[in-house]
């Protein structure tokens, strides 16, 4: 896969960085002026804490390729051709629709609709402050019926517009390069998550 951008908001940094910090300053407050038994509860806690923090703002992203893309959301990953990608939506997040239907985690039924986590669109009420300037170089005029996911100014509208510059570019080309589809399970983050919540559910029973 070529010339892969990464999509990020560095909020999330921000968000888990005062996590970490709140989290620290509480489990030293917590062996220094309780327990140890205390404090061990606390660092339990506080490694759940961030663990979740961790899968909310920091292991989500979008890559975009020449090729494909690929989306990763905190339970799993997902990377697909171009060919496989009917549209790109920004409807709630940043979005992309498949050809097929396909079985996520904890999700009952099949989807075709795999949404990126990591491009959130906002509020209905923030295109109202969109200028005529800030749509230049998205493909998306005016005049144009705009949603506010699709504000280049909003994190789906950014993820959004470098996706369809690739995909209109993958189909212009005669014989584009298709990549092989993968999707994986974040198994590892889930053991750890249950394992930390049998290790906390221990330490209330006792």
């Amino acid at each position: 896969m070529t010339d892969p951008e990464v999509f990020r908001p560095r909020s999330g940094y921000i968000f888990f960085a005062l996590a970490a910090i709140g989290s620290a300053i509480y489990t030293y407050q917590s062996f220094r002026y309780f327990s140890f038994a205390s404090g061990i509860t606390t660092a339990l806690w506080s490694g759940l804490l961030l663990t979740i923090a961790y899968l909310i703002f920091v292991r989500p992203k979008v890559v975009i390729y020449d090729e494909g893309i690929t989306i990763t959301n905190p339970l799993y990953e997902i990377t697909r051709s171009w060919a496989d990608v009917i549209t790109i939506d920004v409807r709630y997040t940043m979005s992309i629709r498949l050809h097929e239907e396909i079985k996520l985690p904890w999700h009952r039924k099949a989807t075709e609709t795999i949404y990126a986590f990591a491009a959130p669109a906002p509020g209905r009420y923030h295109s109202r402050s969109i200028h005529p300037s800030d749509l230049r170089g998205v493909g998306i005029s005016h005049e144009a019926a705009l949603r506010p996911g699709d504000s280049p100014r909003s994190h789906s509208g950014q993820a959004a517009a470098i996706a369809r510059l690739r995909q209109q570019r993958f189909e212009k080309q005669s014989a584009p390069t298709r990549i092989e589809s993968r999707y994986s399970k974040n198994s590892s983050i889930q053991g750890f998550i249950l394992a930390l919540a049998v290790m906390i559910g221990i330490d209330i029973a006792l």
